[in-house]
C-alpha cells in the first residue's frame, strides 16, 4: 500500500460541509497520482528533511460494513484483527474504524515526544469537534472548533463586549488636570533624570514660565509647535507648556533623514520650533522661529491661563503612509485623558513609577508620560536615547521603577538576556507587534501572574485599544490574544458591509470612543476614508477608525489578532507601510520593479527584505553589479526613510514569481542568504583579541558567519534592537558600557575595536533649561 500525502488548507470562514466537498475532490484527484509514492517524491524532488523526523500525521479509515467476524461470502472468509504493534513508523498515527453505528479512534504516538494526557486531550477535542460537525455541518469551521453553542444562527457578541464607559474627567483638558495634580502632589517628585529630581511644584513653575514665553512669541490656540528636544526635563516642560497654550506639539526626531524632516516642516509649517542648541543644526533650513531652551533666561512668571479644551489637539504624530507620503495623526487632549484616567488595564495612581523609554515620535510615550504625571506618579527619564539592556535594567532597579512599556522586540531580547533583572516590576506592558509565545511563557514562569500585559492599539486610537493580562500559561494556545477593550473605548468586528460578524468569524476591527484621533493633518480624503461615521451610535459626530487589522471574537469575549488586510506591518514596534518603502525607490535608474515584505524566518526578529528586478536582466547574474545596485538602493532609502524603515536585506532577481492572477507571489520569494546581506568589501579576518571577540558576538547576534573586520554592522542586517544585544554582550564580556550611538560612529569591527581599546564611553549630555523655579 502506497502512502498518499495530502495537503489540506483550512479556511475557517468556510462551512464545514463545503470544506468536506473540497477535500473529497482533492482526494479523488490525488488517487490519479498514487503511483508516485511518498518516498519516490522525496527522492526525486530532493526535499530537505530533518533526520529522524517524519513531519506527517497519517490517518487511516477502515470501514466495517456491518459484517461480523467469521462471515463468509463467495468462499472468502472475513475477520477483523487489530494486534498491538511494538514499533510505529510515525510519531503520531490515527486509525479510525467504524460503521454507521459506532466509530472507534485508536491513537499511536511516540512516548518520547508526547505524554498520555496530551494525546487524550487531543482525542477528546477531536470527539467534541466530530459531534459538533454532526450537529451542524453547515456551520463555519471557526464556529465548530470554537466553544460557543451551535444553534444554526449567527451568535453576535453581547453589548458588554463592545465597550464599558465608567465616569472619568472627559470634559477637562490636560492643563486643568495638571493644575489639580500639582495642588494634590506639589511636594512629590514628578521627574527624575540621572541624579536630578524635580517636584510637581517646581515643574509647574517652569511650565508657566515657558508657556508665558510662548504666548509672548505669538503661539495661539490650535497652532502646531515643533518640538525637537532630547529626553530631559526640558522635554516635559515644553510639552506641558505647549498644551497650556492650547497648541499641539509636533515631535521632530533628529535621527530622521533630512528629507523626512523637511516634509514634516513643510506639512505642519510651525511658526515656532522649540529645540536645544545641540540639535539646531540637525533640522533642515526652515522659517520657524527658534526657541532654544538651554539658551533661554526666563524670569519666573505668574500662572498662565489653561487655554484650549479637551477637544484641542495635543500632538501631531507622523506615521508611515501607504502612498509614500507620511501622515500626521492629530490626537486630542481628551484621548490622552481617556487613556490614563479611570482605566481597567492599570491601577494608575501616585504609587506608580513609570520609565520614560520610548521616543516621543512613538505613541507609547503618551502612556509613559501622562500615566505618571496626571496621576501624581513619578516619571524616570532613561538617560540614553537608545540604551543597552543593562542600562535599562539598571535604571529600573536603581530608581525603583514599577511600570514599563517594551516593544515586542525589546521584550524578547530582555527575556532572553536579563529576565531575572525584571523581577520586582509590577507591570510590564508589551506589544507593538504579535507577541512571541515562547518568550511570554518564559517570562510568565519567572515573573509570575499579574505582571505581563499585552497592549494593542494604533496611533489613531491613542496608544491602546485593547489589553490582555497574561496570567495563565495554559490559556495561551496558538497566540496571545489582544484582549478586551479598555474603558472609554468601543470595538467592533465588522464585515465588508460594516455589519457585525458572528463570534469566531473573521472581520476587520473598528475602534471608537474617546480615544479616536481627530483625523490626519491636511488629509481630508484619507481622514474620510479611515475615520467613518459610527453607525452604532446615536451621536452624529461619533466616528469609528478602520484599523485594517483582521481579528475575531473568541467564545470568552477576547479579541484574537489574525493579520492585516493590507501591506501594513509592525517592525520593532513601529507601524510601517510597505508601499512607502517601495515608493521611496521611485526614480531609481536601475530598478525596474520592487517588492518589500516582512519576514519572520530570518535570524533574530521580524525583518524587512527588499526584492528588486533590475532594468537590465544581465545585471542580476553579475555579483559585482548586484553589489553596486544594492549599495545605491540602500543609500537612497537611508536618505529618504527613518532607520526602522530601511530593509535589512536586499535580493536582486531576474523576475518575480507570479501567482495565477498575475500578481507577485510573495510566498515564493526566496529567503535572503545572510552572506549576501553585506557589501563585498575586501575580506579581512579578525586579528586582535578585541576583533575576534566582536566577530564572535556579531556572528551570534546577526546569524552571519565569517564576518570580516571591515563589514558594516548595518549592512549585515543590524538595527537598534540587535545593536543593543551586541553592546550588552560586549559589556558582559569586557565589563564596559557603551551607548548605542557608538555603532553609528564605528559600524565595523575594526573601528569598534579601536574605540574599545583607546576611548572611554562618553556620558550623554544633560540638558536642563535655565528657567528659574
Amino acid at each position: 500500500m502506497n502512502l498518499l500525502a495530502l495537503r489540506s488548507r483550512i479556511d475557517e470562514d468556510q462551512p464545514f460541509i463545503e470544506h468536506l466537498k473540497g477535500r473529497r475532490t482533492a482526494v479523488l484527484d490525488a488517487f490519479d497520482n498514487q503511483k508516485y509514492t511518498f518516498g519516490t517524491l522525496l527522492r526525486t524532488l530532493h526535499v530537505p528533511r530533518e533526520p529522524g523526523r517524519i513531519p506527517l500525521c497519517p490517518v487511516v479509515f477502515n470501514i466495517d460494513m456491518n459484517m461480523d467476524d467469521g462471515v463468509a461470502f463467495n468462499g472468502i472468509q472475513h475477520s477483523f484483527i487489530s494486534n498491538p504493534r511494538r514499533y510505529e513508523n510515525f510519531e503520531l498515527f490515527l486509525n479510525a474504524t467504524g460503521n454507521d453505528k459506532r466509530l472507534t479512534l485508536e491513537w499511536s504516538y511516540n512516548t518520547d515526544l508526547f505524554d498520555e494526557a496530551t494525546v487524550r486531550s487531543w482525542m477528546n477535542e477531536l470527539v467534541r469537534i466530530a459531534g459538533r460537525v454532526a450537529t451542524n455541518p453547515q456551520a463555519a469551521i471557526a464556529e465548530i472548533v470554537g466553544e460557543t453553542t451551535l444553534t444554526g444562527d449567527r451568535q453576535l457578541p453581547p453589548p458588554s463586549w463592545i465597550g464599558t464607559f465608567p465616569d472619568y474627567p472627559r470634559d477637562k483638558s490636560i492643563s486643568r488636570l495638571w493644575d489639580e495634580t500639582v495642588i494634590r502632589f506639589g511636594d512629590r517628585v514628578a521627574l527624575e533624570f540621572l541624579d536630578q529630581r524635580l517636584t510637581y511644584a517646581d515643574l509647574d513653575a517652569k511650565v508657566h514660565a515657558l508657556s508665558a514665553h510662548l504666548l509672548a512669541n505669538g503661539v495661539k490656540v490650535g497652532d502646531p509647535v515643533g518640538l525637537c528636544v532630547e529626553r530631559s526635563f526640558d522635554l516635559i516642560v515644553a510639552m506641558l507648556a505647549i498644551m497650556r497654550c492650547g497648541a499641539s506639539f509636533v515631535p521632530f526626531d533628529p535621527s530622521y533623514p533630512e528629507e523626512r524632516l523637511r516634509f514634516m516642516l513643510e506639512d505642519t509649517n510651525p511658526a515656532i520650533m522649540v529645540t536645544q542648541a545641540s540639535l539646531r543644526s540637525a533640522l533642515p533650513a526652515n522659517t520657524s522661529r527658534m526657541i532654544v531652551l538651554d539658551e533661554l533666561r526666563i524670569a519666573p512668571a505668574a500662572p498662565t491661563p489653561a487655554l484650549g479644551g479637551p477637544e484641542s489637539a495635543a500632538y501631531i504624530m507622523y506615521t508611515s503612509g501607504s502612498t509614500g507620503t507620511p501622515k500626521g495623526v492629530v490626537v486630542p487632549q481628551r484621548a490622552i485623558v481617556r487613556l490614563v484616567k479611570a482605566q481597567n488595564f492599570l491601577p494608575f495612581g501616585p504609587e506608580l513609577t513609570f520609565l520614560q523609554l520610548s521616543n516621543i515620535s512613538f505613541d507609547a510615550s503618551t502612556l509613559e508620560i501622562w500615566g505618571a504625571l496626571l496621576n501624581g506618579g513619578r516619571l524616570v527619564l532613561q538617560p540614553q536615547l537608545k540604551p543597552t539592556l543593562l542600562e535599562i535594567t539598571n535604571t529600573i532597579r536603581e530608581k525603583g521603577v514599577t511600570t514599563v512599556w517594551f516593544t515586542a522586540g525589546l521584550f524578547n531580547v530582555l527575556v532572553d538576556e536579563h529576565v531575572d533583572r525584571l523581577r520586582g516590576l509590577r507591570h510590564i506592558l508589551t506589544g507593538g507587534d504579535v507577541l512571541s509565545v515562547p518568550h511570554v511563557k518564559k517570562a510568565l514562569k519567572v515573573l509570575g501572574p499579574g505582571v505581563l500585559i499585552n497592549g494593542y492599539g494604533p496611533t489613531e486610537n491613542t496608544t491602546f485599544t485593547c489589553c490582555y493580562p497574561i496570567d495563565d500559561e495554559k490559556a495561551i494556545k496558538g497566540s496571545v490574544p489582544i484582549g478586551k477593550a479598555i474603558h472609554h473605548t468601543r470595538v467592533h468586528v465588522l464585515d465588508a458591509s460594516m455589519q457585525p460578524v458572528a463570534i469566531g468569524q473573521k472581520g476587520e476591527l473598528y475602534t471608537g470612543g474617546d480615544g479616536v484621533a481627530l483625523g490626519y493633518w491636511k488629509r481630508n480624503d484619507l481622514t474620510a476614508d479611515r475615520f467613518v461615521r459610527d453607525p452604532f451610535s446615536n451621536d452624529p459626530k461619533a466616528r469609528l477608525y478602520r484599523t485594517g487589522d483582521i481579528v475575531r471574537w473568541t467564545s470568552d469575549g477576547l479579541i484574537e489578532f489574525i493579520g492585516r488586510s493590507d501591506d501594513q506591518v509592525k517592525v520593532r514596534g513601529f507601524r510601517v507601510e510597505l508601499g512607502e518603502i517601495e515608493n521611496a525607490l521611485n526614480g531609481h535608474p536601475l530598478v525596474k520593479d520592487r517588492v518589500v515584505i516582512a519576514r519572520s524566518d530570518m535570524p533574530g526578529e521580524k525583518q524587512l527584505v527588499c526584492y528588486v528586478v533590475q532594468n537590465d536582466p544581465r545585471f542580476a547574474k553579475d555579483p559585482a553589479d548586484q553589489e553596486a545596485l544594492i549599495a545605491s538602493i540602500r543609500e537612497q532609502l537611508r536618505d529618504r526613510l527613518p532607520e526602522h524603515m530601511v530593509p535589512t536585506a536586499f535580493v536582486a532577481m531576474e523576475q518575480f514569481p507570479l501567482n495565477p492572477n498575475g500578481k507577485v507571489d510573495k510566498k515564493q520569494l526566496p529567503v535572503p542568504d545572510p552572506r549576501t546581506m553585506q557589501f563585498k568589501v575586501e575580506h579581512v579576518a579578525p586579528r586582535t583579541p578585541e576583533e575576534i571577540l566582536l566577530a564572535s558576538i556579531w556572528s551570534k547576534v546577526l546569524g552571519v558567519v565569517d564576518i570580516g573586520i571591515h563589514d558594516s554592522f548595518f549592512d549585515l542586517g543590524g538595527h537598534s534592537i540587535t545593536g543593543i544585544q551586541v553592546l550588552t554582550q560586549v559589556e558582559q564580556r569586557l565589563g564596559r558600557s557603551f551607548p548605542l550611538n557608538v555603532l553609528f560612529q564605528a559600524p565595523t569591527i575594526a573601528e569598534l575595536a579601536v574605540l574599545i581599546r583607546t576611548e572611554q564611553p562618553a556620558v550623554a549630555p544633560l540638558y536642563l533649561s535655565n528657567v528659574a523655579s
